[in-house]
């Protein structure tokens, strides 16, 4: 195994030539969430960017939460939760993160729902693109459209706050089913034909984790997940969201399952290996993304409650995402309360 060498890196977050310190990594990351807010919008830039970004105002929230740190960046709370809640849309209720042609309205409103429960707060209104799937026939023909149109697994991701408050045990069977359906009969990895998707597969096996069921076939998605990566560590060539994604899948899986956790382990050695001296030398690039730098912040948490070992830290670092506390929305809990369309 080759650990990452001081000399390799600057050696300012090293304690020694195998362990890296996240304290000043924190420290480090905070003070940047700090020099993006912009106190008048109550809200976060991204990189250059002189406008408040939802993306970028949504991601820190991610970071910080992963350093329990969201207490310590010096922003409003109470503006930057009203912010957020802003940008929902006054007459469906929806969010919507760029590009203007075709709007991601799915991933953003999922991510602002677990956002303001990291925050404390909620969305302020119903996401009126819901209402016709909030039955189990409802839900089949919402997937049936959704396929026929082409959009990606990103727009499933809105309906997973209604899978936690549904009170029809078979809607929520009905939703796995569409899930699985879109399952590789041979891979275990999504979708259901062609080579994984590991976004995809990323995302719907931390659906079922985070809803305390393992995903299908759960070891076939280890078997794929491992020739996946790259002989420099990463997955898809770099610390994106593909690598974020596949450390998340062999940091859970092998060990929910008991299958191949050594191999997972050797591998999620080599991607330490590859991150953390690539952190200490382009963090500084990578942080003009927000949105793309949560996932290298992100990688470093999944890795520190895998590797802890590998990482000093007086304060532990945490993944949240499979977190179902945050995935409750109280205005679709309601309306499936008052029987809307259900």
């Amino acid at each position: 195994m080759s650990w990452p060498v001081r000399e390799e890196c600057d050696g300012q977050f090293f304690e020694d030539q195998m362990t890296l310190s996240l304290d000043p990594i924190r420290d480090d990351l905070i003070a940047w969430a700090e020099s993006l807010y912009l106190d008048d919008a109550g809200a976060f830039r991204n990189g250059d960017a002189p406008a408040p970004s939802l993306s970028s105002s949504l991601f820190i929230a991610y970071i910080l939460f992963s350093m329990d740190a969201v207490d310590e960046a010096a922003c409003d709370r109470a503006k930057w939760i009203a912010w957020i809640q802003s940008q929902q849309n006054a007459q469906d209720g929806s969010f919507a993160f760029p590009p203007r042609t075709k709007p991601r309205r799915g991933i953003a409103f999922w991510n602002a729902v677990r956002v303001l429960n990291i925050l404390g707060a909620q969305v302020a209104r119903f996401p009126e693109e819901q209402r016709g799937a909030m039955t189990v026939g409802g839900l089949r023909q919402w997937f049936k459209t959704w396929k026929a149109s082409g959009d990606t697994h990103h727009e499933v991701l809105a309906h997973v706050p209604m899978l936690v408050g549904h009170p029809d045990a078979a809607w929520a069977e009905a939703f796995y089913e569409e899930l699985t359906a879109q399952q590789h009969l041979l891979l275990g990895t999504w979708p259901n034909e062609g080579p994984a998707n590991i976004s995809r597969t990323f995302a719907y096996s931390l659906i079922h984790m985070g809803m305390d069921r393992l995903p299908p076939q759960a070891d076939r998605i280890v078997d794929a997940m491992l020739p996946l990566q790259g002989a420099d560590g990463f997955w898809h060539g770099g610390p994106g969201f593909s690598t974020m994604d596949a450390v998340y899948l062999l940091s859970r899986l092998p060990k929910a399952t008991g299958w191949r956790e050594a191999d997972a382990n050797a591998a999620l050695h080599r991607i330490a290996d590859a991150l953390v001296p690539h952190y200490s030398a382009h963090a500084e690039r990578h942080k003009l993304d927000t949105h793309q730098f949560t996932a290298i912040v992100q990688t470093l948490a999944l890795l520190s409650e895998a590797l802890p070992d590998r990482f000093a830290t007086s304060r532990p670092w945490r993944f949240g995402w499979d977190n179902k506390a945050f995935w409750h929305c109280r205005a679709i809990e309601e309306a499936l309360a008052g029987g809307d369309g259900v």
